[in-house]
C-alpha cells in the first residue's frame, strides 16, 4: 500500500538550487534565501556568491514549480569586466 507523499520532502531544496549553479554559473554559493513568490505560485532565491567577479549583486534563481527541481532557471546574467584585461601587464 502507497501512503501520501509529505509535502515538506517535495519542495526544492537548497542543496539542488546548489547544484544548479555550481552545472552552470561561476558562483560559489556564500548564502541563500527565498527571496518571495512568483506570479504562477513558485519560489524566487537570491543567493549571494563568494566570488564577486561574475555575479556582483548575487544570483536570482526562480523555480516556477516550487515541487521540482526541473522547473529552476537561473535569472541573473553573468557579468564581465572586459576592460580590467587591458590592466593587465604581460
Amino acid at each position: 500500500m502507497l501512503s501520501p507523499i509529505d509535502a515538506s520532502l517535495a519542495r526544492v531544496q537548497d542543496y539542488q538550487i546548489r547544484r544548479l549553479l555550481s552545472y552552470v554559473s561561476e558562483c560559489r554559493v556564500e548564502s541563500m534565501g527565498e527571496a518571495g513568490k512568483t506570479a504562477d505560485g513558485g519560489l524566487r532565491y537570491q543567493v549571494g556568491c563568494s566570488d564577486l567577479n561574475a555575479y556582483l549583486q548575487g544570483v536570482e534563481v526562480e523555480c516556477r514549480d516550487a515541487d521540482d527541481e526541473r522547473s529552476c532557471r537561473v535569472l541573473t546574467r553573468s557579468q564581465t569586466f572586459d576592460q580590467l584585461h587591458s590592466l593587465d601587464r604581460h
